[in-house]
């Protein structure tokens, strides 16, 4: 909230700072007001046509249901960022919901390629998403899962929410539903505690807990995929 209050400020002083729509938008993306966020990231974008921005712009297309554009600005984030795995795994992911998964494959593949030996977190956390949730079997693999979770988990200390989210969908994909539920719950304490403006994404972590509960994993929903 701090954030985007600041970033607001910046805005209202300055309605072309590229940098400042961004973070305003990717404030807003996290806080779930989608609508404001392409908004802002739309600016962004004309003024400074950056990969970043065209990402989180198809983040939250994604997630407002336009899933044409969300492909569009993911393509676009890899031409301009090649080298980057993070763009590869949501595109592998928004295929593989629509059912292309040779498609999604080889994002993956391409994701592994340009990854490196120094991956980032957020490479593991988005490929053991992808292994934990996808609704294309052929893509889930959950001993996979677990490793690349904990991968990620270990680089954060143990202490960032999202991961740990991710981590307790890995060993529920893995049919181990006790620890599922041991991390899903931490997962949602550590995301009240360090980012409540989130509310929409500490919902959705709370209903899956419900899930491992019942010994139930979490899958996306699979998704039709209309032209532009």
């Amino acid at each position: 909230m701090q954030a985007a209050t600041a970033f607001d400020k910046v805005v209202k002083s300055d309605p072309d700072d590229a940098e400042a729509l961004y973070g305003r938008g990717v404030s807003d993306e996290c806080s779930g007001q989608y609508d404001a966020a392409i908004g802002d990231l739309d600016s962004a974008i004309r003024l400074d046509p950056r990969w970043r921005a065209y990402r989180a712009r198809g983040i939250a297309y994604e997630q407002t249901g336009d899933y044409a554009r969300a492909l569009a600005d993911f393509d676009a984030a890899i031409d301009l960022n090649p080298g980057e795995p993070s763009i590869y795994l949501e595109r592998a992911s928004l295929y593989a919901r629509s059912g292309q998964v040779s498609a999604a494959i080889a994002d993956l593949n391409t994701a592994t390629a340009v990854a490196g030996r120094q991956s980032p977190y957020t490479y593991f956390d988005g490929y053991a998403w992808l292994l934990a949730t996808s609704p294309a079997g052929q893509l889930r693999n959950g001993p996979m899962a677990v490793k690349y979770a904990t991968y990620a988990a270990d680089m954060t200390i143990w202490q960032n929410g999202l991961i740990l989210d991710t981590l307790a969908a890995a060993y529920a994909e893995n049919d181990q539903f006790d620890q599922a539920v041991k991390w899903q719950k931490k997962a949602c304490e550590l995301q009240w505690e360090n980012d409540p403006a989130r509310t929409p994404e500490f919902q959705k972590m709370h209903a899956r807990l419900a899930l491992y509960e019942k010994h139930q994993p979490y899958r996306e929903e699979p998704i039709a995929m209309q032209g532009p």
